[in-house]
């Protein structure tokens, strides 16, 4: 009897020990994952909290291989631009905007916050939240170019204005830069009655126009109610090209000695050069 018992002593002392053991594991493994999942939740709130401190600092601050240009306009606006992936900050009176990358078939194209760019190479466009246009050149910071128009100039508006083509220049990369034969023979003159006269090699074309001035020096420009006559002018002429680009035109900036007229949609950009008045 005795033997008896101690035998089942053993046996309930070794089943409280083995079953203790199972429990005490259990417990750790249990604290283990609960310890591991706060410290995940902990972490993920912290990136959150990370994310919220920092906002849209990408977009706010370019990164270290933005490429930084300076651009002068011909009517003497300027404005910082420094291009970093998709977006593009615009420094322009020392307020700052965002643009984002557009869709462009050559050149780039940006927009944002009422501002959008476009451009080639070392020219651009820039088009401001009031709806005007601006024909800009990047320039270096360190020696901008010295503006000195020569006699009288004409940077007062449109009105009593005679110009001399210089170049058409396309945005489209399979057109690009177009100078007919004998530049000096197209002329455009701007009369203060709102009429408007134009030379284009042999022809000659007349209709109207009407300016939208936003500043001394630039605004919106509509012409139309042009004809022209119908002579074969020599081979590499814009005489047609211009006459029906004239109704295209959307703006005009005067810079110095020199009016860009806009097209539409981007499309191009005419430069004449001011004549002297006789």
């Amino acid at each position: 009897m005795r033997l008896a018992l101690a035998f089942a002593g053993n046996r309930v002392k070794e089943w409280l020990e083995r079953n203790m053991t199972m429990r005490s594991i259990a417990t750790i493994l249990a604290g283990s994952l609960l310890l591991a999942g706060c410290m995940a939740n902990g972490g993920a709130e912290g990136a959150g909290d990370a994310a919220k401190r920092t906002g849209s600092s990408e977009l706010a601050q370019p990164s270290g291989d933005a490429i930084e240009a300076v651009f002068q306009c011909g009517n003497g606006k300027r404005f910082d631009i420094a291009f970093s992936g998709t977006s593009a900050r615009l420094t322009v009176g020392g307020t700052s905007h965002v643009l984002a990358q557009q869709p462009s078939g050559s050149g780039y194209s940006y927009a944002g916050e009422g501002h959008s760019l476009r451009g080639k190479g070392k020219d651009v466009t820039w088009t401001e939240p009031s709806g005007v246009s601006n024909e800009c050149f990047e320039i270096d910071p360190a020696h901008p170019p010295q503006i000195q128009p020569p006699g009288p100039p004409v940077t007062r508006g449109l009105p009593g204005t005679k110009w001399r083509l210089v170049q058409f220049q396309s945005m489209d990369d399979s057109i690009g830069t177009k100078v007919p034969p004998n530049p000096e023979k197209y002329l455009l003159t701007f009369a203060s009655d709102g009429t408007l006269t134009a030379q284009l090699d042999c022809n000659r074309l007349a209709g109207k126009w009407e300016a939208t001035p936003s500043s001394p020096t630039g605004g919106g420009l509509a012409i139309g109610g042009g004809a022209m006559t119908r002579a074969m002018c020599q081979p590499g002429a814009m005489d047609t090209q211009i006459a029906r680009d004239m109704g295209f035109v959307r703006s005009y900036t005067i810079g110095g000695t020199q009016l860009h007229l806009a097209l539409q949609a981007d499309a191009g950009i005419y430069t004449w050069q001011a004549v002297p008045p006789q």
